[in-house]
């Protein structure tokens, strides 16, 4: 119940008081870190982490690391 009311104070220190500390410019520079963060991780969900981790080591091993930056 203790880690409870330490989650829920969090998130309410994240949702109400801490983007009204910020400011409109560096939330918005926040907000596009974080939404930035959840497209990588809803494409790590997807695959795209075991492809990058079986592909990109052989490219760099067979002298193609062109073929990784497209």
């Amino acid at each position: 119940m203790i880690w409870k009311l330490v989650e829920y104070g969090g998130l309410i220190l994240y949702t109400a008081v801490i983007p009204r500390q910020m400011g409109p410019e560096l939330y918005g520079r926040f907000a596009a870190l974080l939404s930035f963060i959840s497209l990588l991780s809803m494409g790590s969900a997807l695959g795209a982490q075991a492809s990058f981790a079986r592909f990109i080591p052989e490219y760099e091993t067979r002298g193609e690391p062109e073929r990784t930056k497209t």
